[in-house]
């Protein structure tokens, strides 16, 4: 897999590649809606590149869980509809069921958070109908703010967790 994928850098250590059909969708995309014709094409590019920003960070969810319970990751390889985190194989190889368990949950937990962020982002930006104000109202403006604000404290416990874990690795 490795043989058919380019290197596309490195974060937090963990070398990153892209695999050539997550190319060859990029291509596929932007040759069928290009022929559409209108800003669909420009559409369909920004929809790849949210899937390959979000398939990265799932990715490196994983990575990082593996890192933290000290079973490095080698490389990550992105595909059209995933990707695949490769342990390093010279470390040890002892199976705990409870750090397994651990690395494996860390990418779908990454997506619930970035699905609740960008729920409440939504909600946030689009405006409210005149049904919507009739119906809800203040209850609306203020689980708006709550959503906010939980994803405010989110994302700063996220990046608060990220400099533990940098500290961690780069600890000898």
């Amino acid at each position: 897999m490795r043989s058919w994928s380019i290197p596309a850098g490195r974060i937090f250590g963990v070398e990153i590649r892209i695999h050539l059909t997550f190319l060859l969708l990029l291509a596929y995309v932007v040759l069928t809606e290009g022929a559409a014709g209108g800003a669909g094409a420009g559409r369909a590019v920004a929809l790849v590149g949210i899937i390959f920003v979000s398939v990265v960070i799932h990715e490196l969810a994983h990575a990082l869980a593996a890192l933290h319970s000290g079973r490095p990751a080698k490389s990550v390889i992105l595909l059209p509809l995933g990707g695949v985190t490769l342990m390093d194989e010279t470390a040890p190889q002892d199976r705990l069921a409870n750090r397994e368990l651990r690395i494996a949950a860390a990418g779908p937990l990454i997506n619930l958070l970035i699905a609740f962020v960008a729920g409440a982002v939504v909600g946030a930006v689009i405006p409210s109908t005149g049904k919507e104000n009739e119906l809800l109202g203040e209850q609306r403006d203020r689980l708006v703010d709550r959503a906010s604000s939980l994803a405010h404290e989110r994302v700063e416990r996220a990046k608060e967790l990220v400099r533990e874990d940098m500290r961690d690795i780069a600890r000898p």
